[in-house]
Order: C-alpha cells, then structure tokens, then sequence
C-alpha cells in the first residue's frame, strides 16, 4: 500500500512519467467511382449496410500467413470498413443514373429493389516481398417484396502497395474499394 502512495506522489508531482504513447492515426477511403451511365428507370434501390466480419472494425489490420491476423497498434480506418464500402457502392449506383431513387434501406420507402452484402476481407496481404490490400464483398440484389433473387456475385480487388507503409496501404485499399464498388454498380446497372 505504501508503494502505491509514494508511486501515486512521484506522478502527480510529475517525477514519474508514463511512456508516451504514440497517437492513433486514422486513414479515410474516398474512392474515385468510374462507371458508366445506363438508361434510368423509376424504380427505386434501397441498400442495406455491408455486414462485416469481426476483425474488420476500424482497426487496420495485415495478415501474415493463412490464419494470422494483426493489429495496426496506432492506425485505425476513419470509418468502420462496412461504412465505407457501403457509401461507396451508393455513390457508384448513383454515379450510374439507372434508379429514380438509391438510398440507405431505411431511408428508402418501398422499395422496387433491395442490396446486400457481406464484407467479407478488408485487409493487407503480406506474401513474400509484396504486400497488397484486398477488399472483398458478397453481394446480392433482390426484388424488395418477392425477395426474387436477380443477381449475386462476390466481387475482390487487390492493389500492391506502392511502399511498405500505412499510408500506403491507405492509398492502396482507396484504389481497391473503388474497383469493386465501380464493378458492382455496373452489375446493379443491368437489372
């Protein structure tokens, strides 16, 4: 108990410091959306938020080996990866022009048409002397009453790090998420 006193006495009269810590580093993905624009319809799409796997939360993370996950330990993603991927799907489907209407699931009353998905890697590849980001969803688009299935797909882009950095890999799964959202709007286009 006298330890903790005196332990308690040397940091408030700041004889003792704690080891700095460094700052968390947060990283946002703005993806450039390249897609074409198709004839527009009136019907309306309604897109559910990507469920993601546990380890895709903010927290960036590598993968060293098959089965080997690790934390970044002062970078994180600005937003949660579901976010991301999902508002960048929005905006490709939007980019399109195809649908009257294209919004969050909640926001979208009645719906002709409903999207789905399930992130399913949102990570850096470290394989011998490369490293890549991956980013990989499942996808489904339903009629929203019937529930008919009219398309699915599990769509993956992998970009090489320019250097063995964080941002980087930043910039890196920028590219990759913009791949898979600008192929799955022109998919989502055609129906």
């Amino acid at each position: 108990m006298r330890t903790v006193a005196v332990l308690s006495l040397l940091l408030l009269t700041g004889c003792l410091t704690p080891k700095e810590i460094p700052p968390t580093v947060a990283y946002d993905v703005d993806p450039q959306i390249a897609v074409r624009t198709v004839d527009r319809t009136d019907r309306s799409l309604a897109i559910r938020e990507v469920a993601t796997e546990a380890p895709y939360q903010k927290t960036m993370v590598y993968r060293q080996d098959a089965f080997e996950l690790v934390q970044y330990p002062s970078a994180q993603w600005a937003d949660t990866p579901s976010d991301l991927v999902t508002h960048a799907i929005m905006d490709a489907v939007i980019a399109t022009e195809r649908f009257a209407d294209v919004g969050e699931a909640n926001d979208v009353p009645l719906p002709d048409l409903m999207l789905t998905g399930r992130l399913r890697r949102f990570e850096e590849i470290r394989e011998n002397q490369t490293r890549r980001a991956v980013c990989e969803v499942r996808l489904a688009l339903r009629t929203a009453m019937e529930g008919e299935l009219l398309w699915t797909d599990t769509l993956t882009a992998s970009v090489e790090l320019t250097e063995p950095t964080i941002p980087a890999l930043a910039a890196a799964m920028n590219k990759a998420v913009g791949a898979v959202a600008s192929r799955a709007a022109q998919a989502i286009a055609q129906h």
